[in-house]
């Protein structure tokens, strides 16, 4: 165990590093349905709300980032052009969170217990010197609570994800991450990591895990000590793999085909996959329950064992046209999964086809709001699902 040094990273790693951001960033967006593939593209698209039953309301969505949203008690939090809005699913009701986001800047959002917080950031491609703006809202009245601007000009515009529970918010950008009071926003430990920082951490209890250009890296949460570190090839660096949390382990993505458990308290190597069939598709994370990890790939899905062994692996004609990332969740003794034309339940024993729901138009965004299972289509059309 050893704590890392608070320094930035050399020189070299970091402009190869902005060098390789800036290219992803650049690559013109794959389109279906007027809706982009990358979660932080904008799209022009005039939305439906359906509610249950299929009762239709319209909201207006144009623009709107429809490419990411979470969870949060009974609504569902997302972007909507330069709102932030969250919206119940079950009465139709929206709350304003934030207006006025300027296009041109990506955004991330979290949930925790007490309040809901987003970050918004200049692009690194846009050369703002913009600073990085971090928000507290209050659950349920969305009330705004705080807005802090948690770290300097120079900072690399790399944000991740929010992570909250009632010690506080976690917020990072490039290699600085802090932690940030839940009721006014201020400061209860910062520090500097000597790597850059993925894009979704986990937190679990008093952990946080990242993915970094140093590889895996655990923090304590209450005063941002590193617990652990295990070394990953910085040339495999992807902001956008997630880390996952189940119980007492932490799983990621190791390769472009395998898959690693590692000891949430130590950080040791528990096993790592061998290579599967297909290449994992690192736009939706792996999903661990208490039998299997089930592991998106390109046009299909395959399960591990709690040991990470192979137990199938399917391909789907129904993901085959997909051109946007997967969307997946695990909930009611089944996998739902987003195909081109509706939403598909499939069997955790053997990935079978339980029942679909097609002409839905390219399914975007699943959650499991318990009973109920929420699914958002590429046109703005959300439907609401009791399996």
């Amino acid at each position: 165990m050893r704590r890392a040094k608070s320094r930035m990273p050399s020189t070299a790693a970091a402009a190869a590093f902005v060098s390789v951001l800036t290219a992803i960033m650049l690559q013109p967006p794959l389109q279906a349905e007027n809706h982009y593939s990358k979660p932080h593209r904008n799209c022009r698209i005039l939305g439906a709300v359906t509610l249950p039953m299929r009762q239709a309301r319209k909201r207006d969505a144009m623009p709107a980032r429809a490419g990411w949203h979470l969870q949060n008690g009974a609504d569902l939090v997302f972007v909507n052009g330069s709102t932030v809005t969250a919206l119940n699913p079950e009465t139709g009701a929206q709350a304003v969170l934030a207006e006025g986001v300027p296009l041109e800047h990506q955004v991330q959002a979290g949930a925790g217990p007490s309040g809901i917080y987003s970050v918004t950031a200049p692009r690194i491609a846009r050369g703002s010197t913009d600073t990085i703006v971090a928000r507290g809202y209050a659950p349920g009245t969305y009330e705004l609570l705080w807005t802090q601007r948690p770290f300097s000009k120079g900072t690399l515009p790399l944000i991740a994800m929010p992570l909250a529970d009632d010690t506080g918010v976690f917020l990072g950008a490039g290699n600085q991450v802090t932690l940030r009071r839940a009721s006014d926003g201020s400061e209860i430990w910062r520090r500097a990591l000597d790597s850059l920082a993925g894009s979704y951490p986990a937190l679990s209890s008093q952990t946080i895990v990242l993915h970094t250009t140093n590889g895996m890296e655990a923090l304590s949460l209450s005063n941002g000590r590193t617990l652990w570190q295990h070394p990953i090839d910085a040339a495999a660096f992807n902001p956008s793999r997630a880390v996952v949390i189940e119980g007492s382990r932490v799983y990621f993505p190791m390769g472009e085909r395998t898959v690693a458990a590692l000891d949430l308290e130590t950080g040791t190597l528990l096993w790592e996959s061998a290579a599967l069939p297909s290449l994992i598709d690192y736009r939706h994370p792996v999903i661990a329950g208490a039998d299997g990890i089930y592991v998106p790939l390109y046009g299909g899905l395959a399960r591990l064992s709690l040991e990470g062994t192979l137990a199938w692996s399917r391909r789907y004609a129904f993901m085959n046209m997909r051109q946007m990332g997967p969307s997946m969740v695990l909930a009611a003794n089944a996998v739902f999964i987003g195909g081109a034309d509706g939403i598909y339940a499939l069997s955790p024993d053997a990935g079978d086809v339980l029942w679909s729901e097609e002409g839905l138009g390219q399914i975007v965004s699943i959650e499991y709001m318990a009973p109920r299972v929420v699914a958002v289509n590429s046109q703005g059309a959300m439907y609401v699902f009791e399996p």
